[in-house]
């Protein structure tokens, strides 16, 4: 489990350039993220347990037992393959 949880962690707090800082931080103010959300999230992550993880398995089960997905990319992308997809939306 220790594994899992440093390798969610270093996906949240890896090192940037100046310009990738610049872009992390644009994307969390965009998203209307604040610091302490961020906080919230590495405190849920590194309080995880096995057993918390396996009370997600009854939501895991009904969201592959509807082989749903979501595709999210640019527009001339998801319109040049729209045939691939039973329904196309717009993120608001």
């Amino acid at each position: 489990m220790t594994q899992y949880i440093i390798g969610a962690v270093s996906a949240m707090d890896q090192p940037y350039t100046p310009s990738g800082f610049g872009d992390y931080c644009l994307l969390g103010y965009l998203a209307g993220e604040s610091e302490e959300s961020k906080q919230k999230a590495r405190d849920e992550v590194l309080s995880c347990t096995p057993e918390r993880i396996r009370m997600l398995a009854p939501y895991i089960d009904a969201i592959l037992s509807e082989h749903a997905f979501c595709v999210v990319g640019s527009s001339a992308k998801i319109e040049q393959y729209a045939d691939k997809f039973n329904r196309v939306e717009k993120l608001k």
